[in-house]
């Protein structure tokens, strides 16, 4: 169960980490930072489980 909820928040950070790519903008910059920090800790947090 902890799987699934690591892989819907992975992909969740790769979107807005993407979505920040598309968009060259101050809060295009947010979204990528937030979606990287998703990415990462999503990551983590598979690999523990």
């Amino acid at each position: 169960m902890r799987k699934v909820f690591a892989a819907a928040f992975f992909i969740i950070g790769l979107i807005l980490s993407l979505a920040g790519l598309g968009l060259i903008t101050v809060s295009s910059q947010l979204l990528l930072y937030l979606g990287l920090v998703l990415v990462i800790l999503s990551a983590v947090f598979f690999i523990r489980s």
